[in-house]
């Protein structure tokens, strides 16, 4: 589990089951993942994944977000699908680390097997992506 400790929009630091509470894996149509207490989540970890971008009005990756945290939410998640929505909405590397703490600030779980091809097929989305920006 993963104490929320490292996000300042979080708020006062919170258990994992008090930054959780409410939280009803699969209940959440567009509306509610993108309003309320799930939006300050969101907002919690793009400003893990993407500090500079974070408490600007610049366009942000929460609506990535949104994606990641709805396929994880699925019975059977696709992690190759799961690693584009955060490598795209990450300015940060992805690593194992990484997807265990936004997964906790999204109140949503892996097994340490899915969580680790999230964080390298991410690493490698965001590889290419930077090798095609610089063509």
């Amino acid at each position: 589990m993963v104490a929320v400790t490292s996000c300042a929009q979080a708020g006062p630091v919170l258990s994992p089951a008090a930054w959780c509470d409410g939280f009803e894996r699969g209940r959440l149509g567009i509306a509610g993942r993108m309003e309320g207490v799930n939006l300050v989540r969101l907002r919690a970890a793009e400003a893990r994944v993407a500090p500079s971008i974070a408490g600007t009005r610049a366009v942000s990756g929460v609506s990535l977000l949104g994606g990641y945290q709805e396929e994880l939410e699925r019975t059977r998640p696709d992690t190759g699908t799961a690693a584009i929505f955060l490598a795209t909405a990450s300015a940060v590397s992805v690593t194992y680390d990484l997807v265990a703490e936004v997964n906790g600030l999204l109140c949503v779980s892996t097994s340490t097997a899915q969580a680790r091809r999230i964080a390298a097929a991410a690493a490698d989305a965001q590889r290419e992506m930077l090798a095609e920006a610089r063509r």
